[in-house]
């Protein structure tokens, strides 16, 4: 399957959620299964028990001209903090007093540490280029709706990181710059999270969520990064969520990134989901929107009627990229007995099976593409590899139609999904107008171990016909 880029994990809830409101010293793979069972009603667990409606930045905190990073030549100042109807604006000011010309980043990918009253935020983007001795300001905003899922209502404090790169190409990053309101001394930091956020009824209520199950077990505690909340519900559209709140309780920065992902002990996604950034001290979600990860219609031809049990891995890294523990199993049961199918077996080796489960269009709009989805089957105690050979798919006997499969690795005694987009722009080149016209398919596959020697391989015949 396509290895999809890193995506942020703040980035993704948003996606997940905002569409209701308008990603060392530790032996092989630790298992932890946290139970989330059952549904329950609106609030439970919640501290509001009447519907409030919510205001936003109610108390409107001040800040004074305050300088938040001074070294080797630059200057990051934050002049003001300003209100809108539904937005606080930070106005900062970003003097280069040295003789290079540099360029400043923040909230990009690779460097994305930004955390408002305790937690990460996915905010602040900037990238003002400098010549020496000019100076810059830019405003970032910061959204009361995106605040209120979090429990936050007034702001007491800002933590900004920037990267900045000279003409020479040297890069410093600046570490977390503090900036405080005044309103940090009085504020009572432990209301903030996610849990606390969702939980509350009004916001429920507001929002359109529900079905809401939290959990409260430790499921990892790796090297002063825990996750000792998570919480399951269902958004106004009636997709699935699954949220999870990372401490960091360390020194340093870290990075954390979720990947292979199954249902109901099928793997659906190889490859890593999302990722996050948690500084010292604060906390940050990590979550995933399970249609996100398989398409409801994808989901149906495997027979996953009903997710029961989600599992990945979650690895720790540091900033630059460096892998800090092994890969932990993490399993969350989310109640009922969801199972999979596996489909109709197209090929059986001494190494692996081959199973199509169906083909069905793209759920996008606008859309002409189709998925046929695959289920590999590694039967060996070996890690293997799937590879698809240049031009070894074939529809209507042309190799010229364009697919999305590229390797896939299936860890030992596994079954592995391939969802198999067909691209419809290149239907002109197989000489079909669209998937009607389709009237065979053949893809060819190589299983490889871990040397990369081949083990054996086929040619699969495929069946075209839609699935209903």
């Amino acid at each position: 399957m396509m290895n999809r880029r890193y995506r942020f994990f703040l980035l993704l809830l948003c996606l997940c959620i905002l569409p209701a409101l308008a990603g060392c010293g530790f032996p092989g793979i630790q298992e932890i299964v946290e139970h989330l069972g059952g549904g329950v009603e609106w609030g439970t667990g919640g501290p509001v028990e009447t519907y409030v409606p919510w205001v936003s930045f109610p108390l409107k905190p001040t800040i004074g001209e305050t300088v938040i990073y001074d070294r080797d030549g630059v200057r990051i100042t934050a002049k003001k903090l300003e209100y809108g109807s539904s937005r606080a604006d930070l106005t900062l000011e970003f003097e280069n007093l040295g003789e290079k010309e540099i360029e400043l980043y923040s909230n990009i990918v690779g460097y994305a540490y930004n955390s408002i009253n305790g937690h990460m935020f996915s905010f602040g983007y900037v990238n003002p280029k400098l010549a020496p001795g000019e100076a810059k300001t830019e405003t970032v905003s910061v959204y009361g709706n995106e605040l209120s899922l979090y429990n936050i209502s007034d702001i007491a404090d800002f933590e900004l990181c920037f990267r900045i790169r000279d003409s020479e190409n040297h890069i410093t990053y600046t570490g977390p710059c503090a900036l405080k309101t005044s309103l940090a001394d009085s504020y009572d930091y432990s209301k903030v999270s996610f849990r606390a956020g969702i939980t509350n009824r009004g916001l429920q209520k507001e929002y359109g969520f529900t079905d809401v199950r939290p959990g409260d077990r430790v499921i990892y505690d790796v090297l002063g990064v825990k996750i000792a909340s998570e919480t399951v519900f269902r958004n106004q559209n009636g997709d699935t969520i699954l949220s999870m709140e990372a401490e960091n309780t360390g020194t340093e920065q870290k990075y954390l990134v979720m990947k292979n992902v199954a249902f109901n002990g099928l793997l659906v996604y190889s490859g890593n989901w999302t990722n996050g950034y948690v500084n010292p001290g604060k906390t940050g979600t990590v979550s995933m929107r399970l249609e996100q990860v398989l398409g409801t219609a994808q989901r149906k031809l495997a027979g996953i009627e009903a997710v029961s049990e989600v599992s990945f891995e979650l690895i720790q890294e540091d900033i630059s990229g460096k892998a800090l523990a092994d890969p932990a199993q993490i399993t969350l049961s989310l109640g009922g007995s969801g199972t999979y199918r596996k489909g109709t077996e197209l090929f059986r080796g001494s190494y692996a099976a081959v199973y199509q489960c169906g083909v069905c269009p793209d759920e996008s709009k606008y859309s002409q593409d189709y998925h046929v989805v695959l289920v590999y089957e590694n039967l060996t105690d070996q890690e293997l590899t799937i590879r698809f050979p240049y031009k070894g798919f074939l529809v209507n006997g042309s190799d010229e139609a364009s697919m999305s499969s590229y390797s896939l690795k299936l860890p030992p005694k596994s079954c592995v999904l391939e969802d198999m987009k067909v691209y419809s722009y290149s239907f002109d080149d197989v000489g079909i107008e669209d998937w009607s016209e389709v009237k065979e398919m053949s893809l060819r596959i190589e299983v490889e171990n871990r040397s990369y020697k081949t083990l054996e391989d086929a040619t699969l015949t495929l069946d075209p016909s839609v699935t209903e």
